[in-house]
């Protein structure tokens, strides 16, 4: 689950840079690092948890970030998402150093080139971990991504994308899906995790009223 948290968060917030890209680094690089001009933003969040032997009701949230580091997170109820997972800034950076990254394919779908990166970490891992991830071309947005430890595939997620003040491309819906999900009576099925996001609005001059965090008394 910590794994699942991880990525989810790793490419919640992604948005196009639009730029060229030549090498299987660049491509991903440029498809995490959100745009600098990114100076706040909020969205309505809607999680849909389908685990098995997890009672885990739909939950609701109103997110807001403000630069550098400013988030907060309002929900009647606990909603798994890091609040690292909703700051943009150099992810893209983090996730390819250390990190081989190839073009292992390329294709054309819908009338828009399609890119197929394999990212193998290249420092002192305990496992042979690798990540495909699929990336297209015209705006620098990810597709989908598998996650592999050897020759087993632990995660796969697709995302899709709206765009926001005619600039930015931030996610619609994100959709896990987890193989082997090892329930509470130790069997494994496929277990599914959906985000939504709606209603989201980009630099519109957030009050810094909104991250107060209350004290409990």
């Amino acid at each position: 689950m910590r794994r699942l948290v991880f990525l989810l968060a790793a490419l919640t917030v992604t948005a196009s840079l639009g730029l060229a890209a030549d090498t299987g680094k660049d491509i991903l690089r440029r498809s995490l690092d959100l745009s600098a001009a990114i100076q706040d933003y909020s969205a309505d969040v809607v999680a849909v948890m389908d685990l098995p032997g997890v009672q885990v009701p739909r939950r609701t949230a109103k997110v807001y970030y403000k630069r550098p580091n400013k988030v907060a997170i309002k929900s009647r109820g606990i909603v798994m998402i890091p609040k690292r997972a909703l700051m943009p800034g150099n992810l893209g950076t983090e996730i390819t150093q250390d990190t081989q990254v190839q073009i292992i394919g390329k294709a054309t779908v819908g009338g828009q080139p399609l890119y197929t990166l394999k990212v193998i970490p290249t420092g002192q891992g305990k496992a042979p971990d690798r990540l495909l991830v699929w990336v297209r071309g015209d705006r620098y947005t990810v597709e989908r991504m598998e996650v592999y430890s050897g020759p087993k595939k632990e995660l796969a997620v697709n995302w899709t994308y709206q765009l926001i003040g005619g600039q930015f491309w931030m996610p619609q819906t994100i959709l896990a899906r987890i193989p082997e999900w090892r329930s509470s009576s130790n069997t494994k099925r496929e277990g599914t995790v959906s985000v939504t996001f709606s209603n989201v609005r980009v630099n519109t001059g957030l009050s810094d009223d909104l991250f107060k965090e209350t004290k409990a008394k």
